[in-house]
């Protein structure tokens, strides 16, 4: 049995497909563009398809339509015409003017060939969910295409690459799960589109990404289940929505997301899931909304002095946070209940201060078995706070040596915290080396090489702990004296080089030398005593007592 169509007349001038029945053969290529009207039997041109599910209600064109021509169509309205359409490969609708069904190709999996999608030339806009669970590889749209709705390319899942240059607007998750989209660098949504709606990016599979300049703004789970995903840079943005890396467990190395400088917040559910191991939070961002860091098993540290603003109770920034060793918050007010929820490594929690009144919820601190302290400043004022017990930590001391190599000085740092529990250690500190007053740019370990120089400067280290006490050390006065070259001396001048300094009792002298064609040296006017000069690590000494720093091969 052949398939068989139902039409209606519009008016006098063409005819509307209504519903399609019959059998269709297997790879089917139909061309439908006439049809006789059965009314008054003349010939009709096809222009409308408005009815849902024409297509797709006759389970043979479902599985043996091939291709579809229709040249004459200008109107495509009705909702999951071709919905799954298994083996329709093929598409041409060259004059079509009117496209606003939704649903139209879902679920078209032999549909991989973009270039046999033929629309037309009038259509700027492809309805929701257009293109859903197609199967196409690479996708350029045509030029006229401005728009896209809602999930138009969703869980296309063969989908390497993208380019709409001319689009101005697109809705939510355009290529949600599309998984084999895994360079970023292969999507192109052009130069006028500013921000990324919800689910945008959800599930797909890229691993590093680096945001277009002209995004300022990330709707919600933007990148949500990217779990390949171990770099993020977005300089630009100016807001985030909540879910933005929700489970994208790839992501462990916390200094390859950079968020620029203007967020200061992170809502809901940032980060759950991921799978970071030490995190040291930006200076400017000051506020966790509830789950944020929710189930980052692998997460250990946790550095967010800056923090002065935890949201949320229903759960707990750090809940489920089960590695969680050392965490460090700024200026609290408010402990959300759930906070620390199972995190029972948690054994290092640092609080800079605290804002009256203080609110603790009742699970806050549940099954935080290791938890017996937290850490407060010296002069902290943490009277009436009975959730867990304050220790005061005292302000570091630091102690500063020296050791001469190769002309020059490594100036080391040693700091240290008295009165700390027995088998605790302070988690680190940060150190800003100074010379003659100033801050040394880059200096910032607990070593520093002081390079040569000829005048006496003077160095000193701060130092730093988690709770921003500070300590100064002693001075230290360096001065580093180069060696001469040796082809400064040339044996058998009466006249050495007016430079060269050495050291008798302890005085440091300018002496004019003489020095002999078989090494040996005379100080001063005084011929009558010559010594001959041994080396020691580059310095030459005399047994008068005579100290020269030489770099002469004598």
């Amino acid at each position: 049995m052949a398939p068989t169509f139902t039409y209606s007349l519009q008016g006098t001038a063409y005819l509307r497909l209504d519903s399609v029945g019959g059998t269709f053969d297997a790879n089917t290529d139909l061309i439908l563009n006439t049809a006789v009207w059965p009314g008054d039997g003349l010939t009709y041109p096809v222009k409308e398809i408005t009815n849902p599910s024409v297509f797709s209600n006759n389970t043979s064109a479902r599985t043996n339509l091939r291709s579809i021509r229709m040249d004459n169509l200008i109107t495509l309205s009705g909702s999951n015409t071709f919905d799954r359409c298994t083996a329709l490969t093929s598409i041409s609708f060259p004059n079509l003017t009117t496209f606003s069904g939704t649903y139209t190709f879902r679920g078209c999996t032999s549909l991989t060939n973009f270039g046999l999608v033929n629309l037309g030339s009038t259509i700027t806009t492809y309805p929701n969910s257009t293109f859903r669970g197609c199967r196409f590889v690479n996708i350029t749209l045509p030029s006229q295409i401005t728009s896209l709705g809602n999930y138009v390319f969703l869980s296309n899942t063969a989908l390497q690459s993208f380019s709409g240059p001319n689009l101005t607007s697109i809705g939510f998750g355009i290529f949600n799960s599309c998984i084999s989209l895994t360079d970023f660098t292969q999507v192109n949504l052009g130069a006028t589109i500013t921000a990324y709606p919800d689910s945008t990016f959800q599930g797909c599979g890229f691993v590093n990404i680096t945001l277009p300049s002209q995004i300022t703004s990330l709707g919600n789970a933007v990148f949500a289940s990217n779990t390949a995903l171990q770099s993020f840079s977005g300089l630009s943005l100016t807001g985030i929505g909540i879910n933005t890396f929700f489970g994208c467990s790839g992501l462990t190395d916390f200094t390859q997301v950079n968020l620029g400088a203007t967020i200061t917040a992170y809502p809901a559910f940032t980060f759950q899931g991921c799978g970071f191991v030490n995190i040291t939070l930006p200076s400017q961002v000051t506020s966790l909304d509830q789950g944020v860091f929710l189930e980052c098993s692998l997460l250990q540290s946790f550095n967010g002095l800056s923090i002065d603003t935890l949201i949320g109770n229903d759960i707990g920034a750090f809940q489920e946070c089960t590695s969680l060793e050392t965490c460090i918050l700024g200026n609290i007010s408010e402990f959300p209940d759930w906070l620390f929820y199972n995190c029972s490594l948690l054994r290092n929690l640092y609080i800079r201060s605290i804002t009256a009144p203080t609110l603790v919820y009742s699970d806050t601190f549940t099954n935080t078995t290791a938890l017996q302290y937290i850490f407060i400043p010296w002069d902290a004022d943490w009277s009436g706070f009975a959730a867990k017990t304050p220790y005061p930590v005292s302000v570091p001391s630091v102690t500063v040596t020296s050791t001469q190599s190769s002309g020059n000085t490594l100036l080391s740092a040693t700091a240290s915290t008295f009165n700390l529990p027995v088998g605790y250690t302070i988690p680190y500190y940060t150190y800003q080396w100074y010379k003659n007053g100033s801050a040394i740019n880059g200096a910032t370990s607990a070593t520093y090489t002081a390079v040569t120089n000829l005048a006496a400067d003077i160095y000193y280290v701060r130092v730093t702990d988690p709770l921003l006490q500070t300590t100064q050390s002693a001075s230290a006065i360096v001065q580093v004296i180069p060696p001469l070259q040796q082809s400064q001396f040339i044996p058998g001048n009466t006249q050495a080089p007016n430079n060269y300094l050495h050291e008798e009792l302890g005085l440091t002298e300018r002496r004019e030398q003489i020095v002999t064609a078989n090494g040996f040296y005379r100080g001063g006017q005084d011929s009558s005593t010559i010594t001959r000069a041994r080396q020691v690590g580059g310095i030459f000494t005399g047994r008068s007592g005579i100290i020269g720093l030489f770099a002469s091969n004598m």
